[in-house]
């Protein structure tokens, strides 16, 4: 016969577990506990203030509490007011270091590049010109020899030659070569510098300049030549002369109490005889004379040679600026602090 096993009898804890409650030491259970989700929720709001807190609230904070102690507190006025101060003193020293500088060149760079029309004269013979060698713009009067205005600086030597536009065309291609004459005279005549050179005009291959000329009136069309093109040719003619010298040791009378000054350029261009030449049986006029070369426009050059300090500042600007600048305002600056301290001393020394 098999033993029935009763269950244990439940112990009763009625009075026990209410008594605990009324203690506060078992925690009543709620009627609506949270969801899983609403966990996730609360997290994730959370981890959000924490980064808002960290990234914003936190920077803020401290900008403003740096910002409280830079600008309101009485040692911060006294430092940002200190500093304004030393960078006031810096670039007013920089500021007067760029007005020494424009001085400095102004006076010690003359103008280097110079030039004059040259407007020839046709006729009999050669084609010729005279050239004022004055710095005033409007026109002399006839008897005016003298230049009104200096144009060269004294004692300063200079590179002359004379830049011809020349029409490539039949006749100045057949010509060959040809003479250019310049000489250098004062205003009573007086010949300070003569120079005499050949010049050739070999003109460009004929596909070459054709092609150059096409592409000149594809893309500028206003601006090619309705003819012929033209060639530029520099002449190089005298070389580191002195045309405004101041008394001289040798030399006629008046140069040596007074020194001279070039007032005057002739220049002549071509050949020097007009035979009477025929062509075809037929004679040429003057203007297609093999001994007249055709000149569009032509124009005497002065190039100043400089040295020294003047051939610096203008080869290299932009190193003499910094280098002067550098300069300059080191001594400006050691200077504005070095009676800055003695004030500075001084007063405390009172004090």
């Amino acid at each position: 016969m098999k033993r029935e096993v009763l269950p244990p009898r439940p112990v009763s804890r009625g009075p026990l577990r209410k008594g605990a409650r009324r203690r506060g030491w078992v925690r009543r259970r709620s009627k609506h506990e949270p969801s899983y989700l609403d966990v996730t929720i609360q997290a994730i709001w959370a981890y959000v203030r924490a980064i808002w807190r960290m990234l914003v609230l936190w920077p803020l904070e401290q900008s403003y509490r740096v910002a409280y102690a830079v600008f309101l507190s009485p040692t911060s006025h006294r430092i940002v007011l200190r500093v304004f101060m030393l960078c006031a003193l810096h670039f007013a020293c920089m500021g007067l270091a760029l007005l020494a500088f424009g001085a400095f060149y102004y006076a010690w760079v003359p103008k280097v590049a110079l030039s004059k029309d040259v407007w020839l004269q046709y006729g009999e013979g050669a084609p010729w010109a005279d050239v004022r060698l004055d710095a005033t713009p409007s026109d002399a009067l006839v008897w005016q020899k003298e230049a009104r205005q200096p144009m060269f600086d004294v004692d300063l030597p200079y590179d002359v030659s004379l830049d011809l536009r020349i029409p490539v065309n039949r006749v100045n291609v057949d010509m060959g070569n040809f003479m250019v004459d310049m000489s250098l005279r004062t205003h009573d005549g007086t010949v300070l510098y003569e120079s005499h050179r050949p010049v050739l005009l070999v003109p460009d291959p004929l596909f070459l300049r054709w092609t150059s000329r096409v592409s000149r009136m594809l893309w500028k069309p206003m601006l090619s030549e309705p003819v012929a093109p033209t060639q530029l040719v520099r002449v190089p003619l005298l070389r580191r002369i002195v045309p405004h010298a101041s008394p001289i040791d040798s030399g006629p009378a008046a140069f040596r109490q007074k020194g001279y000054l070039a007032s005057q350029a002739h220049v002549r261009i071509g050949l020097t005889t007009h035979e009477n030449v025929m062509v075809s049986d037929k004679p040429l006029p003057l203007a297609l004379h093999p001994s007249v070369v055709q000149i569009e426009h032509a124009t005497l050059r002065f190039e100043a040679y400089l040295s020294g300090a003047a051939y610096l500042l203008y080869a290299y600007p932009v190193f003499s600026l910094a280098t002067f600048l550098v300069v300059f305002s080191s001594i400006e600056f050691g200077v504005a602090v070095t009676i800055w301290l003695v004030s500075c001393a001084y007063f405390s020394w009172i004090a």
